[in-house]
């Protein structure tokens, strides 16, 4: 027993562990990498750099930048080198105040020259809070009709219950598919579709802890003492089944995570330019010399479903003793 509770504890801790650490890295994104996630730099001379690949860059009056491996002052003139071709520019062209300057990419850049690592980040930003505020969301819908089904008497209790199925009987994609055709992308849009057809397991997870806790010794002395149903689903049965609704929640994030990336790769969630994994990983598509543009957002995104799986399954362990008697 005391064996399986430190696994289960090292399980958990694991889980939230990497979770929090890849949503610090994302709140820290300016911190961490300046570079701006849709700044493309010189792709001509940029693009599909490797991991690690550093430049220099030559600043010109106008306000852009330039970039090559090396960049060599000659008399009056710069001159760019690598990557097998050499170019020139006088010297009256380039910014008196800050003309040279160096950059490294981290995680190399993409076929426009972005910065893998400063998109990885920023995206990540994108797909944590969507997926975050679409369970959020389908809390919010699903909790109390799940409470309102099951303290209702057995008619309603049907009707509700059908009511949840049938939403529920729906395939996910083809109707997230369906609504995102509807109304116009962006990342709003993406959580409410999310949230709209995420509610309906919550909804049948509730109910059906509710019609169990109702029948408990402390439910019936509520009743009997004249507590209303409203104050009963609150202070009595809310709590009681907060437990499953948490495990419920870990486990629909990384499921939420995965099919905001699904509908971006698709076109059909986050659209460009604002990145989000699911778009990061289709940047890649026809790339398949440059693989770090779609490892790094495929390895976030596992990492993160991963987390919330063992986060639920820990959870799970913990508050359902008979589950860990039966793992043991």
């Amino acid at each position: 027993m005391p064996e399986r509770r430190s696994r289960r504890d090292l399980t958990l801790r694991a889980g939230l562990a990497v979770l929090a650490l890849l949503t610090l890295a994302t709140l820290l994104a300016p911190v961490l990498v300046r570079a701006d996630p849709e700044l493309a730099l010189d792709p001509a001379a940029t693009a599909l750099s490797p991991p690690g690949a550093r430049f220099e860059t030559l600043r010109l009056a106008a306000g852009y930048e330039l970039a090559a491996p090396r960049v060599v002052r000659s008399g009056d003139r710069f001159r760019l080198e690598g990557r097998g071709r050499e170019r020139e520019v006088p010297a009256s062209a380039v910014d008196p105040a800050r003309p040279l300057g160096r950059v490294k990419f981290w995680l190399g850049t993409d076929a426009l020259g972005r910065d893998v690592a400063a998109r990885l980040l920023h995206g990540g930003r994108v797909s944590l809070a969507v997926a975050g505020a679409s369970v959020a969301l389908s809390l919010v819908l699903g909790v109390p009709l799940g409470l309102a089904a099951g303290l209702a008497r057995r008619r309603l209790d049907t009707l509700l219950l059908g009511t949840i199925e049938t939403a529920q009987a729906f395939p996910r994609l083809f109707l997230l598919v369906a609504l995102v055709a509807i109304v116009p992308a962006g990342v709003g849009t993406t959580v409410a579709v999310l949230g709209l057809t995420g509610w309906m397991p919550v909804a049948r997870l509730v109910r059906a802890e509710t019609r169990r806790v109702r029948a408990s010794d402390f439910v019936l002395a509520a009743r009997a003492a004249g507590v209303g149903r409203t104050r009963l689903a609150l202070r009595h049965l809310l709590p009681n089944v907060a437990a499953p609704v948490a495990i419920e929640a870990s486990l629909a994030m990384g499921a939420a995570v995965t099919t905001e990336a699904a509908l971006s790769f698709l076109g059909l969630g986050v659209p460009p330019p604002v990145p989000s994994w699911g778009n990061l990983i289709a940047d890649a598509r026809g790339l398949e010399a440059a693989w770090w543009v779609a490892l790094f957002p495929g390895l976030a995104l596992v990492a993160t479903v991963i987390a919330c799986g063992l986060i639920g399954d820990a959870l799970r362990d913990r508050m359902d003793p008979r589950r860990g008697a039966l793992a043991g």
